[in-house]
This record gives structure tokens, C-alpha cells and sequence, in this order.
């Protein structure tokens, strides 16, 4: 890895989301501080493809949602008197419609520039294997979901081992990854984890002299 930055912001897919809605500042600091070559995002290929998914899912819930809605309400009858008042509810279901393609539209932009500022963990045979074997032993993390992106961490921490590498693990779920296990395995490779961006945004400052 060519990596100019002695800070490795390791991240998943709630921090993607995070920043792809615009709904966490101190996320939005961090990418900042990517984009400005502060720090190195490093985020699992496997993370990207899940907000894919997540994104479209949402997106066709919402559409479905509302023309629903909309042609529910084209069925009642509209005398004289409530004619306009339809008219402009119809016309605001169409509103909502157009916003929610736009407002996916800008999430899945804020995801490809933070892709274009991210070094991407490809998600390999060796990483997908890894995660099969963890899922079967019954090792934590046990949202099974969580094991692609974890087995991906843990691969690429293993290849970029270095005195002058600072390796943060951003992670929202701490349920399932604040038990000794975890954070053992990842001590072990050098990586520290942190379930706060506002506690990460602290400790990178530090780092930074900020």
C-alpha cells in the first residue's frame, strides 16, 4: 500500500451512510480530513457494496411508499368542493416522488467521492473463506452480517504492519465487537477500536497536533 498518512481510519458502512445523508459532523470531519490528505480512509470493499444495496432498498421502499400512497388517494372521489385541495395533495405525493430520487441520488454522489478518497479493502477468496470459517466456529462478532467487513480489517491490518502506522477502527456496533476477543484480536494486529466518531475526531487531533 502507497499510503503517505501515518493515520488509518478504518471504517464500515454506517460511517459511509453517515456521511452519505450528511447526518453526523464529526463523520464529516473525518472524510474532510481524508480529502485534505490528513489521514488515510481505509473502508472494506464489502462495506461499499452493502450501502449499495442498502441505498436502492431504501430508495424502492420510499417510491413504493408514496405511488401507493398517491394512487390510494386518486380512488376516493373528489366533489366540487375538495377538488383542489386533491389536486394539490396529488401533486405533493408527485413531490415527494422527485425528492426522494434526487436526495438518493446526492447520497449515492457523497459515497463515490468518498470512495474516490478511500483506499478500498477488495473483498478476496482468502477474506471471503476466512469469514465462512468465523461464521461456523460461532466467533464474534455474532452479527453475522458483520463478518465480511471484520475478516476484511483484519486481512488488510495483517499486511500493513509498520512502527510509523497509527491504525484506527471506527465502528458503531458495540454490542457485538466490544467483547475481549475482538478487541484482542485487533490489539494484536495493531489496530485500536473506537465505537464514537466524536472519540475518534479527539484522538486523531491529538495526533495531529490540532
Amino acid at each position: 500500500m502507497n499510503n503517505k498518512s501515518q493515520i488509518l481510519l478504518i471504517t464500515e458502512s454506517n460511517f459511509l451512510l453517515d456521511v452519505a445523508f450528511e447526518r453526523h459532523k464529526d463523520c464529516l470531519y473525518l472524510r474532510d480530513l481524508a480529502a485534505s490528505k490528513e489521514l488515510q480512509l481505509v473502508i472494506p470493499e464489502y462495506a461499499f457494496a452493502e450501502v449499495e444495496a442498502k441505498l436502492a432498498s431504501f430508495e424502492t421502499y420510499l417510491l413504493n411508499t408514496f405511488e401507493k400512497a398517491k394512487a390510494a388517494l386518486e380512488e376516493l372521489p373528489a366533489s366540487r368542493r375538495q377538488k383542489e385541495a386533491h389536486v394539490r395533495y396529488l401533486n405533493t405525493f408527485d413531490d415527494c416522488i422527485a425528492l426522494v430520487s434526487v436526495s438518493l441520488k446526492e447520497a449515492r454522489d457523497g459515497v463515490n467521492a468518498l470512495y474516490a478518497v478511500t483506499f478500498p479493502i477488495a473483498f478476496t477468496p482468502e477474506i471471503d473463506i476466512a469469514a465462512k470459517l468465523r461464521r461456523v466456529r460461532g466467533h464474534p462478532p455474532h452479527d453475522v452480517k458483520d463478518l465480511e467487513i471484520y475478516e476484511s480489517i483484519l486481512y488488510f491490518a495483517r499486511q500493513n504492519q509498520g512502527s510509523n502506522l497509527k491504525m484506527i477502527f471506527l465502528e458503531r456496533d458495540k454490542a457485538h465487537f466490544d467483547v475481549s476477543e475482538v478487541k484482542s484480536e485487533l490489539a494484536d494486529v495493531g489496530v485500536e477500536i473506537y465505537f464514537s466518531a466524536g472519540d475518534v475526531v479527539k484522538h486523531v487531533r491529538e495526533l495531529l497536533g490540532k
